[in-house]
């Protein structure tokens, strides 16, 4: 009896642990992440997501939010695009793991040299985005305050500007938090169209 017992509490134990496990590897990859390891840290979360079930990215997609961070950092672009689609999936989500997601995907495709890709990706999920500063357009100017303080992302919003608004770099007045763009690009109208 006593033997059954000792083994059923090994079984339990083992059962508790392995469950644990990936959160112990996430742990030690967000400790190594904020102290700017890259490297170990994106090895941490590689052991998490191992030993995760499909259902649990789903539950917790911050671990492969995390991840291709990391890997955003060290430059992996082709990671960082699987990571972001996966946890991008996941209606648990939250709104700003969902603009980190959307933000180094713009990054990660312009870096690759995909701008069409990029522009996409930021129409996506930055422009709609709760977290996204709020544009006042006038006839001639858009106005845009609380830039975030981010150049991945000023660089999407500068290329998302030239492509829907604005003929020139020199359109675009940075005034550190605050932008005010020239539009000078006229739309095309059906009717003006060949």
């Amino acid at each position: 009896m006593q033997k059954i017992l000792c083994f059923m509490c090994c079984v339990f134990s083992l059962a508790f642990c392995a469950e644990s496990d990936w959160k112990d590897f996430w742990y030690k990859g967000i400790t190594y992440f904020h102290q700017e390891q890259y490297q170990e840290a994106s090895l941490e979360f590689d052991q998490a997501v191992l030993l995760m079930s499909e259902e649990d990215l789903d539950l917790h997609p911050y671990v492969l939010t995390y991840r291709a961070d990391a890997n955003y950092q060290l430059r992996n672009y082709s990671r960082v695009l699987r990571d972001t689609e996966i946890a991008l999936r996941s209606k648990h989500l939250t709104d700003y793991e969902r603009f980190v997601c959307g933000s180094k995907r713009v990054g990660a495709f312009n870096i690759l040299g995909n701008e069409k890709a990029a522009v996409k990706e930021y129409k996506k999920y930055i422009v709609d985005c709760p977290l996204f500063p709020k544009k006042e357009f006038s006839k001639d100017k858009i106005t845009i305050r609380n830039m975030p303080d981010s150049e991945c992302y000023k660089e999407a919003e500068r290329m998302y500007l030239r492509e829907e608004y604005c003929e020139k770099d020199e359109d675009i007045h940075e005034y550190h938090n605050m932008w005010i763009v020239d539009i000078t690009k006229q739309k095309r109208t059906s009717s003006s169209q060949p």
